[in-house]
């Protein structure tokens, strides 16, 4: 179910301007620690190439930082509550590890807060705490992103190094 933020939603993990996985969602789901041959992103300091990186479907793309900022501004936003059986307008308490979190953008899209693999070694971090969602958007060298945690959420507030393992959801062309 599309509008229920389960584990089974949360999908694979990206590196900003690399158009295959860096880990499947399968090993995502199973592997919490520190991720074998954890590769280095794509070096440069250009926006994310949808003709020839694009991880999407054809006639999808990663969506834009101003993609995000209209699905903020154009929408009412709920968040999950009462182990994400519920959608509230209220800032919720999310706990590490509770798959079931997440944020829901009007009536159309879900958001897990699938969390983040860290630069390092891949090893996870914030799942069920925090969403983050890639643009094809750059500040310099780092991506921008789609952030979300108990209330919060933002296309502004992190520049992250692209090697973090975020998630994407794909927007049609």
């Amino acid at each position: 179910d599309p509008f229920t933020p389960a584990a089974e939603i949360h999908g694979a993990m990206y590196q900003f301007g690399i158009g295959t996985e860096a880990l499947s969602q399968a090993d995502n789901l199973s592997n919490s620690g520190a991720v074998p041959g954890w590769n280095s992103p794509v070096s440069g300091n250009g926006e994310w190439n949808m003709v020839t990186q694009n991880p999407c479907l054809p006639g999808w793309r990663v969506p834009t930082e101003d993609d995000w900022q209209g699905v903020i501004d154009n929408n009412t936003i709920y968040y999950t509550a009462d182990g994400g059986t519920s959608w509230s307008t209220s800032a919720p308490t999310w706990s590490n590890g509770e798959e079931d979190n997440g944020i829901k953008f009007g009536d159309a899209l879900v958001l897990p807060a699938a969390g983040v693999r860290n630069s390092g070694n891949g090893s996870l971090a914030a799942r069920g705490v925090q969403g983050y969602y890639w643009s094809s958007t750059n500040i310099g060298s780092s991506g921008r992103v789609l952030y979300f945690s108990n209330g919060f959420y933002s296309t502004t507030l992190l520049n992250p190094a692209r090697s973090y393992g975020y998630s994407v959801r794909c927007v049609a062309e």
